[in-house]
C-alpha cells in the first residue's frame, strides 16, 4: 500500500476483497487487524461493500451456513473520493422525485455470479467479470487507469478494456501472467456485446419498457423475447453476435410471424430494434443500440 500511494490520483480508490477464515472453531482476526493498520497508516475507510454470491455451492462445514458474501473495503487518502452512485443503477418505478421512472442509486451491495467463472482458465481464485465492471464503472471514469495488484489470468483487465479504462497489472506466476496477456489482446481485438448496466434485470427491463418507452403490452412481450433469446439466452455471458430470426421470435411469443413482423418494424422504425433484412431468408433483429453496451 506503500508504493501505491505516490501513484493514486487525489480522488483515487483502493478496493480491497478480504473475507476473516476459521481456525479452532473461532472466526480469525486478520481482517480486522489488517484494517486497523491500514488505518494507522493514514489510509481512510469510507465504507465496506459486500459481494453478494448467487450461485455459489456449499462449502466448509455441514453445520456452519453457507458462506454466500465477501467483504470489499472501500480505502482512500481524502474523503471525497470519485463515486458514481447510478453507474450500475437500474430502472425503477420507485421514486420520491415525481418522475415516473428514473436509474437508481446503487445499494452497498454488489450481487455477481460466481457460476459464471471460466474456469478454462485455470486460476483458483477468480473474480466474476460482472463484478470487476461494477465496481470500475462505479469509482473510475472513462480514460482513468485501473491498477490490479494481484493480476491473476487478468479478469480486471478484461473488465477495464471493456469498460474504456487504462490497465496495469502485476502477476508473479508466469502461467498467469501468459494467460492474462492472451485475455487482453483478444479483448483489444474484439469486443463484445451485452445489454445496458442499467438493464441487468428483469424488473428493470420491463419498467424501462413500460414506464420509460410506454410501450404497449405486446410490445413489451416481443423485446423481452428479443432480451432473452439473444443477451440471455448465454447465461448471462457476454455474447458477440446478438440476432435471431423471425420464425424463431414468432414461435417464442406464440404469435403469427404476420402479426410479429408488423410490430417489429414498428419497434424498427422507433429505433428500439435493428432488422436487417435478407433476401429469401427471416429477416434478423437486434436490439438497439440505447439496450446495449458496446
Amino acid at each position: 500500500m506503500q508504493g501505491v500511494r505516490p501513484a493514486l490520483t487525489k480522488r483515487g480508490s483502493v478496493l480491497i476483497n478480504m473475507s476473516p477464515g476459521k481456525k479452532d472453531g473461532k472466526e480469525t482476526d486478520w481482517v480486522r487487524r489488517s484494517v486497523d493498520a491500514l488505518i494507522d497508516d493514514g489510509w481512510i475507510l469510507l465504507k465496506t461493500f459486500r459481494w453478494i454470491k448467487t450461485g455459489k455451492l456449499p462449502s466448509g462445514k455441514v453445520a456452519d451456513p453457507r458462506a454466500i458474501c465477501e467483504e470489499i473495503y472501500w480505502f482512500s487518502m481524502t474523503t471525497e473520493p470519485y463515486l458514481d452512485v447510478y453507474a450500475n443503477g437500474l430502472y425503477s418505478d420507485r421514486t420520491f422525485s415525481g418522475e415516473a421512472v428514473r436509474i437508481a442509486k446503487i445499494p452497498d451491495v454488489f450481487y455477481s455470479c460466481v457460476s459464471e467463472l471460466e474456469r478454462r482458465f485455470g486460476h483458483p481464485a477468480m473474480f466474476p467479470l460482472s463484478l470487476c465492471e461494477q465496481l470500475i464503472r462505479t469509482f473510475s471514469r472513462l480514460g482513468d487507469t485501473v491498477l490490479d495488484l494481484f493480476a491473476g489470468v487478468a479478469s480486471t483487465g478484461v473488465a477495464a478494456i471493456r469498460l474504456k479504462r487504462n490497465f496495469i497489472g502485476f502477476e508473479i506466476e508466469e502461467r498467469f501472467w501468459s494467460t492474462g496477456c492472451a485475455r487482453l489482446r483478444s479483448e483489444e481485438i474484439e469486443m463484445p456485446v451485452r445489454l445496458n448496466s442499467h438493464l441487468q434485470t428483469a424488473q428493470a427491463l420491463h419498467v424501462y419498457l413500460r414506464k420509460k418507452l410506454k410501450l404497449r403490452p405486446n410490445y413489451v412481450k416481443l423485446v423481452k423475447a428479443i432480451v432473452r433469446l439473444t443477451v440471455w439466452r448465454s447465461g448471462g455471458d457476454p455474447v458477440r453476435i446478438i440476432a435471431v430470426n423471425q420464425t424463431e421470435l414468432a414461435n417464442a411469443v406464440n404469435q403469427s410471424r404476420r402479426s410479429v413482423w408488423r410490430s417489429l418494424n414498428r419497434l424498427a422504425k422507433a429505433g428500439i430494434i435493428v432488422k436487417q433484412d435478407r433476401p429469401g431468408l427471416c429477416a434478423l433483429i437486434g436490439l438497439g443500440r440505447d439496450f446495449l453496451d458496446v
